[in-house]
């Protein structure tokens, strides 16, 4: 059996019939793009919800956190005198939060001792507020944040719930130390200042301050 074109076909020319396969193909080809652009912006809904999820669970921790560390901070012991009012209050200033997210070993260690010592400040400053290891491990779960929170997010499930394997503030910030502290400071610092030169492009305070910041660093 012979197939044969509809009639209408058969009596285009042959330029009408090339126009004809010619918005064929640009009908095909739009179709495929915009299939094509379906499926980006149906891959980009996905990493949207992802993300607002990722922060939706950033914030409950965050609130869980503040929540515990509020009420650990106001329950007095029994038989402890009375403190005469609404209870003891942080005096001392909260370090930033670790974020993790500095890009270079030396600067990731830096904002990681930093951090450290912030703390260590405020337990020393505000001993009554921190009179216990698990005020102070959810005080520093609750200062960690952005990527290092990310990372360190099943240590601080775990601290929230009581289950944590530290259970003492310097137990977890000796394991955070393996994981930040991977350079000599000083002797970086010491290499750096003998390197430091000033450029035309530096300004005398810019190199001075650099210059003072490593000097410190290596004890020079």
């Amino acid at each position: 059996m012979n197939f044969t074109a509809p009639l209408p076909l058969l009596t285009l020319t042959q330029d009408q019939q090339d126009y004809l396969n010619h918005l064929c193909n640009v009908i095909n080809r739009t179709l495929d793009s915009l299939f094509t652009t379906q499926q980006t912006l149906e891959r980009d809904l996905a990493t949207e919800r992802l993300l607002k999820t990722a922060v939706d669970n950033q914030l409950s921790i965050q609130l869980q956190l503040t929540q515990l560390f509020t009420i650990s901070t106001r329950t007095k012991p029994t038989g402890a005198p009375a403190q005469g009012g609404a209870g003891r209050r942080q005096t001392s200033k909260n370090p930033e939060p670790l974020r993790g997210e500095k890009t270079g070993l030396m600067s990731r260690q830096e904002e990681y001792t930093a951090w450290k010592k912030g703390l260590q400040i405020c337990w020393t400053i505000d001993p009554t507020v921190f009179d216990t290891e698990r005020k102070k491990l959810l005080h520093l779960a609750s200062l960690i944040d952005g990527r290092a929170r990310q990372e360190r997010l099943i240590d601080i499930n775990d601290i929230i719930n009581g289950t944590s394997i530290h259970t003492t503030s310097d137990s977890f910030l000796s394991k955070l130390d393996g994981l930040y502290i991977s350079v000599d400071v000083a002797r970086e610092a010491s290499i750096r200042f003998d390197k430091l030169k000033m450029t035309d492009k530096m300004s005398f305070s810019a190199f001075y301050t650099q210059l003072e910041h490593l000097g410190t660093a290596c004890h020079k």
